[in-house]
């Protein structure tokens, strides 16, 4: 015997010398042992251990653990292995049930998962549970599907597979519950675990000693490099025993003169379907006659592009659920490797299939986009079917209580759309051709129609034409498009040609973008700028403001004196009331304030070109107004004005101390002109210092309360911020409530006006605040229980409050009566008594609730004229019931109005979607 170390299972090649082979490897193991050994050296390994300790006498310690170890590696990989298919991830146990742990781990105010959710919780914890449930009872399914395709060949019938996998299951459970459940060798039949090892191994050598010898077979056959013939396929496919054997096949045949002889014997009319298991999860396995497709698709592409029509053929005829996606994406992956002359074939064989597939979208998107830039050439029409499969806008109608009441979006994801695009503008051919041009441009005067239905303005959702990659969703992607693709255009045939290509399109927003590109343009002719500055729509627009201004400063110079003496005087005039944002002004001052601020704005992106008259009359008003910024600048654009102002920091707030900060108040009286700072935001300013320090603010309550109103309501609302933050709470809540129970007593007083400003906010915008912070600190679960007395009385209080009044029920602009509701003081008192109820439940240890608050909640429904109000009752209903079920039963029909007594003295129901009794 020769000296030299075999690979052979029960030798031993160390010292110099062998040991003779034990008796126990059969020649059919050992034929077996090396098939697996030459591909799968691990697997190998594993069997010949788990052999030689089966056989071991007497057994050695630890064996049955081994081998029931080998076994279960062997039963999980082998069907991969075999079939080609990677298997579902295993049950991440971990990740679930820290999934649920973590959504059970509510606030201590929070109620069972069994009454309606009001608290914003976004999933429920049986959510969790049902998901872990369900992924841990799929596992069986899904072990027996991957051991049904382990024996699924043209050799077995389809019960003979499904007898095999069980079986083979069974092999799988029996080693599983010894490896993972903690059985001690102790308690191991050892002699059964050799009865089920043998059976095991009957069947495995089977599977191996078929499945690796059809693969020596294949070996030879590429090997000898056999002339594509009909009696050559014959021999081939006669190996093909196994879904692996065609995956082996396909990716080392080179010769491309298979594919004709394969697409004559209809080898390519069969693409696998989707598959679905018990549990109906459809998988999309994929097909390696594709890849060898692709491989050969420069080689031979007349004869490939036939075959992979007649894939597309066959799926075709599959039915919609059953067709396999990864099969269309393969055909797409060869197209785009093919010439333009077969890939336009393709492209009109997949478009039908792609229009009449459900969800195919996300599988073949990427795919889709590369085929369409393959194609995309002047005077070629196939790319364009496709791109309007891919790109064109799909514009969903939302109901009139939304606030997007048309939703945009394409079938492909947002990435791939921008990316898609980008490719298209990118390709020099397509720059002396109008054809993307008038695509892209269609395609955003759908947009357009679609999103003047949530904004009056398309500044609503683009504020500037100059911004790139604004945003990556289709309106603004669309935006980006047709504004390069004008650029490119223009490069080639001149501005005026390029804008008259879009002519057509007199949507406001088609002349934004060609204000923006004639200012950016490098050539464009004087008289072109002239046309579209001396427009006194566009002038006055606040539509097209941004843009004009661009052009306007790029453009005023080429302007003759007269025409320039017009732009000066349409901006002296100030803002038609018709295209104006604002009101129409209460009084001569307003308007004279409106007027010069008009100017400025109008006039700042030319204040360096101004001389004479006009430079005058400019410096003078900027004397009496606040610095205008220039709209070409401003981050949002033509809303630079996003809120009320402060004259003060909060750096300059913080650094006083209370005393010093009352009389600093005190003195401050804002400057009458438009956009100029005000009380409110100083309050706002202020309310975000008080956020930041609340203890030091609730230990002078007292003095607070010579403040005016607006700065109060400021305070609060400082006190409801800081109640939001993580940890204990940072304030004294017994002076909060203390000043809480004296502002819910002071009178309304009439809300003090200045000019070009909402109101300022008096005591009832105060209360408002109250209720708000009552909430907020009811969501606490540190909140001291001795101050449950002071909470309610602050309660009641804003339950008898007269917000909402009749004047404001009546020019409420909200579209659902809920909404209203929830920013009213009674509705958000509503709400603060039920999470009362909530939290004293549990002081009183699920008793129910205190009689007072039936009675007060009681009191409210049975006289609350506001619909708005009503609402929130029946928001809240579920809580009710939950507190106490046989009261809340009693008063249904009292919150719900069910019968016509129980409606009278309430306010008629507004006539408009979305509003009613709730």
């Amino acid at each position: 015997m020769s000296n030299e170390r075999t690979d052979s299972p029960g030798e031993d090649g160390g010292g110099g010398s062998s040991v003779p082979r034990a008796a126990w490897w059969t020649e059919r193991r050992v034929r077996a042992y090396e098939l697996m050994k030459a591909r799968h050296a691990d697997l190998a390994e594993l069997y010949a251990g788990a052999v030689d300790l089966r056989q071991a006498e007497p057994p050695i310690a630890g064996a049955s653990f081994f081998i029931s170890h080998a076994v279960r590696d062997i039963c999980n990989r082998l069907p991969d292995i075999m079939t080609g298919e990677q298997a579902e991830s295993r049950v991440n146990y971990e990740k679930l049930t820290g999934e649920l742990v973590k959504s059970l781990r509510l606030p201590l105010e929070e109620i069972p998962s069994r009454v309606p959710v009001q608290f914003g919780l976004d999933e429920l914890p049986a959510t969790r549970l049902t998901e872990l449930a369900e992924a841990h009872l799929s596992l069986p399914e899904k072990n027996l599907d991957r051991a049904a395709r382990l024996f699924a060949s043209d050799r077995q019938q389809q019960g003979e597979v499904l007898t095999l996998a069980k079986q083979w299951t069974s092999f799988r459970e029996f080693f599983i519950k010894i490896t993972h459940l903690g059985v001690k060798q102790r308690n191991v039949d050892f002699a059964e675990l050799c009865t089920m090892f043998d059976r095991f191994e009957t069947n495995l050598l089977a599977r191996v000693l078929d499945f690796y010898s059809s693969i020596e077979d294949l070996d030879r056959v590429l090997k000898i490099q056999m002339s594509p013939s009909d009696a050559a396929l014959a021999e081939v496919t006669s190996l093909l025993a196994h879904p692996q054997h065609v995956t082996y096949l396909f990716e080392r045949l080179e010769d491309p003169g298979w594919v004709s002889i394969l697409h004559k014997n209809k080898f390519f009319s069969h693409p696998p379907q989707a598959r679905m298991d018990a549990r109906g999860t459809l998988s999309f396995p994929s097909w390696a006659p594709l890849i060898y497709l692709a491989r050969a698709s420069s080689m031979n592409p007349e004869a490939v592009s036939m075959a992979a029509k007649a894939v597309l053929d066959a799926v075709a005829k599959q039915v919609d659920g059953q067709r396999n996606v990864s099969v269309v994406s393969g055909v797409l992956n060869v197209a785009i490797r093919l010439p333009v002359s077969q890939s336009r074939m393709i492209a009109r064989s997949v478009l039908p299939l792609l229009e009449s597939t459900a969800k195919i979208a996300p599988y073949v998107e990427d795919r889709v986009v590369d085929l369409i830039v393959h194609l995309a050439e002047p005077e070629q029409t196939e790319w364009l079917g496709l791109a309007r499969w891919a790109f064109y806008p799909v514009v969903t109608e939302r109901g009139s209580d939304t606030m997007d009441r048309a939703e945009v979006g394409s079938r492909i994801s947002a990435d791939c759309y921008r990316a898609g695009m980008d490719r298209l503008l990118a390709q020099a051919r397509l720059r002396d051709s109008r054809s993307l041009l008038a695509f892209t441009a269609d395609m955003l005067r759908v947009v357009d129609g679609a999103t003047r239905r949530n904004a009056t303005t398309s500044r609503g959702w683009r504020p500037r034409i100059s911004d790139a990659d604004w945003r990556d969703d289709v309106p603004n992607i669309l935006v980006d498009s047709v504004r390069d693709a004008l650029l490119g255009l223009a490069d080639v045939v001149g501005m005026d040609a390029a804008l008259k290509s879009i002519d057509r399109y007199d949507s406001p927003l088609f002349v934004r973008i060609a204000l923006y590109v004639a200012s950016v343009c490098a050539q464009v002719d004087p008289s072109l700028i002239k046309v579209l500055l001396l427009n006194d729509a566009s002038f006055f627009s606040h539509e097209l403001e941004v843009e004009y201004a661009h052009l306007l400063g790029r453009g005023y110079a080429v302007l003759s004196d007269a025409e320039k003496t017009t732009v000066v005087v349409w901006a002296s005039s100030g803002p038609k009331p018709s295209t104006g944002r604002l009101q129409e002004p209460d009084t001569p001052a307003i308007a004279d304030d409106l007027r010069e601020w008009w100017m400025l704005r109008r006039l700042r992106p030319i204040a360096d070109q101004l001389d004479g008259a006009a430079l005058d009359a400019y410096r003078q008003a900027t004397t009496r107004h606040a610095p205008v910024e220039d709209v070409r600048a401003v981050a949002s654009v033509g809303e630079a004005w996003v809120g009320p102002t402060s004259p003060f920091s909060k750096e300059d707030l913080s650094a006083l101390g209370i005393q010093e900060l009352i009389a600093k108040l005190s003195a401050w009286t804002p400057r009458r002109g438009l956009m100029e700072d005000s009380a409110a935001g100083l309050g706002v300013t202020l309310g975000q210092v008080v956020a930041n320090a609340p203890d030091k603010f609730a230990d002078h309550q007292r003095e607070l309360r010579t403040l005016a109103a607006v700065y109060v309501a400021a305070i609060v609302d400082g006190f409801r911020q800081a109640t939001g933050t993580v940890g204990a709470l940072r304030f004294n809540v017994e002076h909060v409530l203390m000043l809480a129970e004296w502002i819910v007593t002071q009178e309304d007083e009439e809300a003090v006006a200045v000019e070009w400003e909402e109101p300022t906010p008096g005591w009832s915008s105060a209360r408002r605040n109250v209720s708000d912070l009552m909430v907020s600190l009811l969501r606490r679960s540190d909140l001291p229980t001795s101050q449950h007395r002071k909470i309610w009385t602050v309660i009641e209080a804003l339950l008898v409050d007269p917000d909402p009044s009749e004047a404001r029920e009546a020019g409420a602009s909200w579209e659902r009566a809920e909404d209203h509701g929830i920013n009213t003081t009674r509705g958000r008192a509503i709400e603060a008594t039920v999470r009362y109820a909530l939290w004293t439940r549990k002081l009183r240890k699920g008793k129910g609730m205190y009689q007072s608050v039936r009675d007060a909640l009681q009191n409210r429904f049975a006289s609350e004229p506001s619909v708005a109000v009503r609402s929130i009752f029946g928001w809240w209903f579920g809580m009710m019931h939950y507190l106490d079920p046989s009261w809340a039963r009693s008063v249904s029909e009292q919150i719900f109005l069910s019968s016509p007594e129980t409606r009278k003295g309430v306010a008629p129901l507004r006539q408009r979607q979305g509003v009613g009794f709730s």
